[in-house]
C-alpha cells in the first residue's frame, strides 16, 4: 500500500506519512470530542477551507496556459496552480475589485480594476455558467 501512496504523492509521501504518524501517536489516547475539536481548528485554518472549487485552464495574457483551481469563497476568487509546493494562489481578487465577470460557452471572463486600467482573466471551464451563478 506504501508503494501505491508513494507513487500518487512523489517525494511528499515520507514526509507525509511520517507527519501522521505523530498526529495519530498524539491523539491515540485522546476523547473524540478532543481530536474532532482539534482537526476542525486545524482545517479552518487552510487557504481553501469553505472554497467552491472548479478545475479550469488559466493563463495571465493567454501564456502558458495551465491547469489551476479556482476556489470561490466568500469574500474573493482564487486561482491556484495544480502541483505540489502551491503555498499562495496565483491570482487573488477580493469581489470588490471584480467590476464585472461574463460566462460563455467554454470560459468565463473576470474583469477587475477601474474604467481607465482593467484587467482581464479568462478561465477556460466547462463549468462557465455554474461558476457565474455561485459568484
Amino acid at each position: 500500500a506504501q508503494s501505491k501512496t508513494k507513487g500518487v504523492l512523489g517525494p511528499l509521501a515520507p514526509s507525509l506519512i511520517q507527519q501522521c504518524m505523530v498526529s495519530f501517536q498524539q491523539f491515540a489516547n485522546a476523547k473524540p470530542a478532543a481530536v474532532e475539536l482539534a482537526y476542525l481548528s486545524k482545517v479552518k485554518t487552510l487557504p481553501l477551507y469553505g472554497c467552491s472549487l472548479f478545475n479550469v485552464q488559466y493563463g495571465a495574457q493567454k501564456k502558458k496556459v495551465r491547469p489551476c483551481l479556482l476556489a470561490l469563497s466568500e469574500s474573493s476568487i482564487q486561482i491556484w496552480e495544480v502541483g505540489p509546493g502551491q503555498k499562495a494562489p496565483a491570482r487573488s481578487l477580493e469581489y470588490a475589485e471584480i467590476a464585472s465577470w461574463g460566462p460563455k460557452p467554454g470560459s468565463l471572463s473576470i474583469i477587475s480594476g477601474n474604467l481607465v486600467n482593467p484587467t482581464l482573466d479568462v478561465v477556460e471551464t466547462a463549468e462557465s455558467f455554474e461558476i457565474a451563478e455561485v459568484i
